[in-house]
């Protein structure tokens, strides 16, 4: 793998995990793409009970990128953050949703959650990317809903054994 598809693939990665993340926590996505070295997930605003749930989803869909990531890189979430930095990154944004340090550890264990329990998921839709080159939101949530429906089965097959 050359160093420009193994960064190309890392883009995938943080673009699925915002994007498949978002819409776990309930929020909706627009159009995902990846090209060359740089994508978007495009996150729509969405109704919540409250501000702070609005932001609390936001936050660990904002995580959730540099996660995912960190993941398919085989680094350190630490790592993967500060690659994440700039001024107008994740972190940033992050920062600027949830200004508490207390409510920033309390978003990376959910985010962190979510993003292993999706894990499935987040490669379909990372693996799409570097096919495609964008997916439309429902062609993200039809990647989900088959990596769910796999995963349902496979647990099936393990309790019918066990």
């Amino acid at each position: 793998m050359t160093k420009k598809s193994r960064a190309l693939k890392y883009v995938a990665y943080h673009e699925a995990g915002h994007a498949v993340v978002a819409l776990a926590v309930g929020e909706r996505i627009g159009r995902v793409w990846v090209d060359g070295r740089i994508g978007s997930a495009r996150v729509l605003a969405t109704d919540h009970p409250s501000q702070l749930a609005a932001d609390f989803a936001r936050a660990i869909a904002l995580l959730a990128g540099p996660l995912a990531q960190a993941r398919c890189q085989h680094v350190s979430v630490v790592l993967a953050m500060v690659m994440s930095s700039g001024p107008g990154g994740d972190c940033a944004k992050l920062r600027a949703l949830v200004p508490d340090l207390g409510a920033q550890e309390s978003v990376e264990r959910s985010a962190i959650a979510v993003v292993r329990h999706e894990w499935r998921a987040i490669s379909r839709v990372a693996e799409a990317l570097l096919k495609r080159g964008s997916l439309t939101a429902a062609e993200v949530r039809g990647l989900r809903a088959s990596a769910g429906r796999r995963r349902s089965r496979a647990a099936a097959r393990r309790r019918r054994r066990g």
